[in-house]
């Protein structure tokens, strides 16, 4: 697998907030995907506006995945933070993954 460029599409900081620290993933994860990868490209979700504009930030993690050309997509999504036609167009053309982690009672939604 080190041959491998994976783009994590990831919250640096838990939760979002930098007051809470390096999130789980920025924290372990992608220690361990630089270890198993021969590229790491994280899309940070905080910094490329997850919070303001859906369409202006789905079409940036759009634009960055086509300038990258990734082998892997890893996502680790509590909710709804990427638009399902954005998703589907990705797993057309690249290898996508997403970890669901959290809490269940986030099942339902």
């Amino acid at each position: 697998m080190k041959k491998f460029k994976i783009i994590p599409v990831i919250f640096e900081y838990d939760y979002g907030n930098e007051k809470r620290g390096g999130s789980l993933e920025q924290v372990s994860l992608l220690p361990a995907f630089n270890t198993m990868f021969a590229q790491v490209k994280p899309f940070w979700l905080e910094k490329n506006g997850i919070w303001g504009d859906p369409d202006l930030f789905n079409q940036k993690l759009l634009g960055f995945i086509e300038q990258e050309q990734p082998d892997l997509i890893y996502f680790c999504l509590m909710k709804n933070e990427v638009d399902p036609v954005i998703l589907e167009k990705l797993k057309e053309k690249y290898l996508t993954i997403n970890w669901f982690g959290d809490d269940q009672w986030r099942f339902e939604d």
